[in-house]
């Protein structure tokens, strides 16, 4: 982040932090129909929503951990997805 955000240090921080906060969800199971299982090289498939729903929702600190609210953040995820069809 550092390197990404030069001269911008508290941005690269808020960054990592609001990453920290939804792989937090994503590990606790919170997020199971918003991502895809681990694929072989480690990485995990995430919705756009969820990306969105990180970059506004707000972020809380339990000590120096960042995390989201659970349920603020679904609904705000929901609220971001874009319904396919028609119907």
């Amino acid at each position: 982040m550092a390197r990404l955000f030069a001269g911008k240090p508290d941005k690269g921080l808020a960054i990592e932090y609001r990453i920290q906060a939804m792989d937090q969800l994503l590990a606790s199971g919170a997020l199971p129909s918003w991502s895809m299982p681990k694929q072989e090289d480690g990485s995990v498939l995430i919705a756009e929503p969820v990306w969105k729903a990180a970059a506004v929702e707000p972020l809380l600190l339990r000590g120096k951990t960042p995390y989201f609210d659970k349920e603020q953040f679904l609904t705000r995820a929901l609220a971001l997805a874009e319904p396919e069809g028609d119907a």
